[in-house]
C-alpha cells in the first residue's frame, strides 16, 4: 500500500513538472511568433508537443482572446475540444484530463497565452498494471516464504521439538536406553548424534554404578555371615 501510495505521489509530481517545462519553453518559443503575428510557425512551434504522447490539443491565444494558432495530436484527435479560457488544473490529483495554462510575454508584458490539454488515461493504465504486477509478484514471494516455511519445519522444527520430547521423557522416566531419531549429516543430525551419545555414557555409567552397588551388597552380605 505504501509502495503504491508512493507511485502515485512520484506520478504526480513527474507529470507535473515535466508538463510545466513544456508549457514554460513553448511559450517562450512563441514569443516571436506571436509578435510579427506568423500563425503557421507558431503552429509548427505547438506541434512540437507531439514528442509528449499524453498532449493531445495546444492552442495560442491573443491577449485580447481571440485564438491565435492551434495544434491537435494525430493519434488523438478530439474536434470536440477547443481553444477557451479553462482554468489551471494541473495540481489536481487523480484526474484523467489536465488543462494547463501558460502566459506568453515580451519584455514583461502580456502578448497572449498558451493553453494546453492533457489526456492521462494511458498514464493511469500503465501504472495500474504496474502495481497489479507488482502486487502478484509479491503475493508469489509470500507463498514461496510460506512453502519454504513449512519445508523448514518439517527439517529442523521437528526434529528439535522431538529431541525436546526425548529429553523430557529420559527425565522423567530415567531410561538411557532411549535415543532420539534422525541422525544424519546435517547440523540437527549432528545435535541428535551427540545427544545420544550422552546417553550411551550415561546409561554405561548407570550400568556400572548398579554392578558396584550389587557387588557392595553381595561383599556386605558375605561379611556379615
Amino acid at each position: 500500500m505504501a509502495f503504491a501510495v508512493t507511485s502515485i505521489l512520484k506520478m504526480h509530481q513527474d507529470t507535473n513538472q515535466r508538463l510545466s517545462t513544456l508549457a514554460k519553453v513553448t511559450a517562450f518559443n512563441s514569443q516571436v511568433a506571436l509578435t510579427f503575428d506568423d500563425a503557421k510557425e507558431t503552429t509548427n512551434v505547438l506541434s512540437s508537443l507531439k514528442s509528449d504522447s499524453t498532449i493531445v490539443f495546444a492552442c495560442v491565444m491573443r491577449a485580447s482572446g481571440e485564438v491565435f494558432a492551434e495544434w491537435r495530436s494525430d493519434t488523438k484527435t478530439n474536434k470536440t475540444i477547443a481553444c477557451d479560457q479553462q482554468s489551471d488544473n494541473r495540481e489536481q490529483w487523480f484526474s484523467r484530463s489536465l488543462h494547463l495554462k501558460e502566459d506568453i510575454t515580451l519584455d514583461g508584458e502580456l502578448i497572449g497565452e498558451l493553453f494546453i490539454d492533457v489526456d492521462l488515461y494511458s498514464a493511469w493504465v500503465d501504472l495500474f498494471v504496474y502495481l497489479v504486477i507488482l502486487a502478484c509478484l509479491l503475493l508469489l514471494t509470500l507463498i514461496m516464504v510460506a512453502v519454504l516455511g513449512l519445508r523448514l519445519g518439517r527439517y529442523v522444527t521437528e526434529p528439535i521439538l522431538q529431541l525436546a520430547t526425548m529429553a523430557e521423557t529420559v527425565s522423567t522416566t530415567k531410561n538411557y536406553t532411549l535415543r532420539a531419531m534422525g541422525s544424519g549429516a546435517d547440523e540437527i543430525g549432528h545435535l541428535v548424534d551427540r545427544f545420544n551419545e550422552m546417553l550411551i555414557q550415561i546409561e554405561s555409567r548407570d550400568s556400572e554404578l548398579k554392578t558396584s552397588s550389587r557387588g557392595l551388597r553381595t561383599f556386605s552380605g558375605s561379611t556379615n555371615s
